[in-house]
């Protein structure tokens, strides 16, 4: 119910019961977390004009993950250096994106 595959840009969406009680305990305290804001600390790139419940990183096998901590869906797009920036995706509240080993170097997610 929670798991999907997409076949654009070989990305994997799931709702684990994690990030679906992160949803939940994000939706009771919305006003909270929207009134928090951009993450766009200085030297901090990896979450570019995006509020501060969605997260990013890459891992040791080279994927990308994109976690929707929020109480709404949000759009983004995966930013690479080396390689072409991947196409704009919406995130929906709870859930995860998963890219395989996208190619290029890792350098962030920004609005769309």
């Amino acid at each position: 119910m929670c798991r999907r595959e997409a076949s654009t840009v070989t990305v994997r969406s799931t709702c684990t019961k994690a990030a679906a009680l992160a949803a939940g305990l994000m939706m009771a305290t919305a006003g909270a977390a929207q009134a928090a804001g951009p993450s766009d600390a200085e030297g901090d790139i990896s979450t570019k004009g995006l509020p501060q419940c969605i997260e990013a990183w890459d891992d040791a096998q080279g994927d990308v993950h994109v976690v929707n901590n929020c109480s709404s869906s949000y759009r983004y797009k995966v930013v690479m250096a080396f390689a072409p920036d991947l196409s704009c995706q919406t995130v929906k509240a709870g859930w995860e994106h998963t890219y395989d080993d996208p190619t290029g170097r890792f350098d962030g997610v920004q609005s769309c």
